[in-house]
């Protein structure tokens, strides 16, 4: 009896299976019959097609972007190396004039006790570098003979000396470097006390002040200094030439870097020096100047 169950049971098993076997295989056969063969052989080629525009548009995607990174880093490369060059030799000349002040004084050429002729000497080297904005002598006993470019490029000698009486006066200069009409009255300056005259008496040699704001108009600037000492080495006052910044904010709004690329130039303690932007590095508050 459990012999004939056993039996019947297998034979119910792979009647199964057989049902089963024959339903798959007749989905398949419907499922043949109803994809076109030409779609069948077709399929892994058009597959093949896909993968490979794919891959080619991924990979002229990626190529161009590192194009596209190359020419910005070389752009920027380029204009950095220009910028460099306008600053080197923006800062070479003050240097270069305070030197050649100091030789005149050193060998009688001009004599600061005479103070036009020292305003004539300082005259023609600003007429020599034009990047130079002013040059200018301080002496120990808080006296100043000085030369500066106007905004409007015009020249003019500053001096305050027992000679003028006291005063603090700048005049125009006709073609020959020499006094023509009297332009204004300056306040009251002492040049001992200014920072690019500190910073060379504490040198002790040539050195760049500070950058400050002027004594006048509160534009920011910076100064080539060097003390000068008699043949004793007693101090007889501070060579100064400035720079000032306007010039070089020109250059840098000048230089061509898209529609929207802007230059900053900054100071390691992270405040700005120059900007292609039309926008203030400073801001002035009554007699405070605050760097930004």
């Amino acid at each position: 009896m459990k012999i004939g169950c056993t039996s019947r049971l297998a034979r119910i098993a792979i009647f199964e299976k057989q049902m089963l076997w024959k339903a798959l295989t007749s989905d398949i056969t419907k499922a043949s019959q109803t994809i076109p063969l030409r779609l069948i052989v077709v399929m892994p080629f058009v597959l093949q097609i896909f993968a490979a525009v794919g891959l080619t548009g991924w990979l002229s995607l990626r190529n161009g972007q590192k194009a596209v990174n190359d020419v910005a880093t070389q752009l920027r490369s380029e204009i950095t190396a220009r910028i460099e060059e306008h600053l080197k030799v923006q800062v070479q000349a003050p240097h270069l004039v305070n030197q050649i002040n100091a030789n005149a004084i050193k060998f009688g050429q001009v004599n600061p006790d005479e103070p036009q002729t020292l305003e004539h000497h300082i005259w023609g080297q600003l007429r020599s570098f034009p990047y130079l904005t002013s040059s200018y002598f301080g002496t120990v006993d808080g006296y100043m003979i000085s030369g500066r470019r106007m905004p409007d490029l015009s020249l003019t000698v500053a001096t305050e000396h027992p000679s003028t009486g006291g005063k603090f006066l700048r005049y125009y200069t006709n073609n020959q470097g020499e006094r023509a009409e009297l332009l204004e009255v300056l306040p009251d300056y002492d040049p001992r006390v200014r920072p690019w005259y500190k910073a060379a008496v504490v040198a002790g040699q040539p050195t760049w002040s500070p950058i400050y704001p002027e004594f006048v108009t509160k534009r920011l600037g910076i100064t080539a200094t060097q003390p000068l000492y008699d043949e004793q080495g007693n101090l007889l006052g501070v060579l100064g030439s400035d720079l000032f910044f306007e010039r070089s904010n020109q250059f840098l709004r000048d230089l061509q870097i898209g529609k929207s690329g802007k230059t900053f130039i900054i100071e390691r303690s992270g405040n700005l020096v120059m900007t292609s932007t039309l926008e203030s590095v400073s801001i002035t508050k009554g007699k405070e100047t605050k760097r930004l």
